[in-house]
């Protein structure tokens, strides 16, 4: 997800965004992330999510992955920079992964599980359920008014 967010960011591949400009901040905070060079970085990201090299082997920084780089699965370090990205690039919810068992380069049996991300800030959120209302007066309770 961080390679087609960054892809997207860059303006690159699908609606080519190009919004770092829109943007100052959170430009700079993508390349500190990607150590100053984002396509470098693209490139070595995409080499680790297409498992064609562990996360060392694409000359991604030692703490950016699991086992010291030798796996294929970056931290939770880029986790606040996803939300920043997603929100940047008009996304309402990104859909996380999360690996309990890290992979590393010999296993080929991985468990892991999902967990969505509601990327729209507090004001913007109306209720799409309301709890149960106080008794005894149910009729008159509206929790969304």
């Amino acid at each position: 997800m961080l390679a087609r967010l960054l892809a997207r960011w860059e303006g690159k591949g699908e609606n080519g965004a190009g919004l770092r400009l829109a943007n100052a901040r959170l430009e700079e905070d993508v390349k500190h992330a990607a150590l100053g060079d984002p396509a470098r970085f693209l490139e070595a990201l995409d080499a680790v999510a297409s498992g064609r090299s562990t996360c060392a082997a694409a000359g991604m920084a030692a703490d950016s992955c699991y086992d010291g780089g030798d796996s294929f699965t970056i931290t939770d370090t880029f986790d606040a920079l996803l939300l920043r990205l997603g929100r940047a690039l008009g996304f309402d919810t990104l859909f996380f992964t999360a690996t309990f068992a890290r992979p590393r380069r010999n296993q080929t049996t991985r468990v892991s599980a999902g967990e969505l991300v509601d990327l729209r800030l507090t004001g913007d959120i109306r209720p799409t359920h309301c709890p149960a209302p106080p008794l005894p007066d149910r009729r008159s309770y509206d929790c969304c008014h």
